[in-house]
This record gives C-alpha cells, sequence and structure tokens, in this order.
C-alpha cells in the first residue's frame, strides 16, 4: 500500500514540476514576444 502511495505522490510531483516547466516557458515566450514587438515599433 504505501508503495503505491508514494509512487503516486511521485507522478503527482512529475507532473507539477512539468506543468510549472511549461508555465515557465510560457511565460519567458511571452516576454521574448513582448521584446521583439517592441524593438519593431522602436525600428
Amino acid at each position: 500500500v504505501i508503495a503505491v502511495l508514494v509512487d503516486n505522490f511521485q507522478m503527482a510531483l512529475l507532473k507539477g514540476l512539468e506543468k510549472e516547466k511549461q508555465e515557465k516557458a510560457a511565460e519567458l515566450h511571452e516576454k521574448l514576444l513582448d521584446d521583439s514587438v517592441t524593438k519593431l515599433m522602436e525600428a
């Protein structure tokens, strides 16, 4: 029983990390887009 709980916990942790990574990547992507749009406007 404990092994299953630990396994589920690890899976949940991994999914959480993946989601966090994706959100950070999305934020970074938005920032890069904003930067390039700003540069285009200034040009």
